[in-house]
């Protein structure tokens, strides 16, 4: 492992447990609408993770929830709803799946009017 990777990995590892302080797994559970276990099943699909850590890309995905509805209840509904523009599946369904990029577009999309 060359001096470059090393760097890489401590910057990833620092990363990763600054998206983690003050964060409460039950909570995030509440806010997608899932029990802990699937938020389990959710964040090993993440793509990058590979230490059961919070990944950037689950993190990424509340993140455009938040800004793109206007509520929690708004957001559950999105969740776990089909959607025509991703194959009739959910957007959880998708998440479980690993499927991150998919859910980010249609979230874009959303924000771009997309829908409208």
């Amino acid at each position: 492992m060359s001096a470059h990777d090393i760097s890489e990995l401590k910057q990833a590892v620092q990363t990763s447990n600054e998206s983690l302080e003050g964060v409460d797994p039950a909570q995030t559970a509440q806010f997608f609408g899932v029990s802990l276990q699937t938020l389990n099943g959710i964040i090993s699909a993440s793509p990058g993770n590979g230490n059961g850590a919070r990944s950037a890309g689950l993190a990424r995905i509340e993140s455009l929830l938040r800004e793109t509805l206007d509520s929690d209840e708004d957001i559950r509904g999105y969740l776990h709803h089909p959607i025509a523009d991703l194959s009739g599946q959910t957007p959880i369904a998708l998440l479980l799946g690993g499927k991150f990029d998919l859910v980010e577009a249609d979230l874009l999309a959303i924000q771009e009017g997309a829908y409208l």
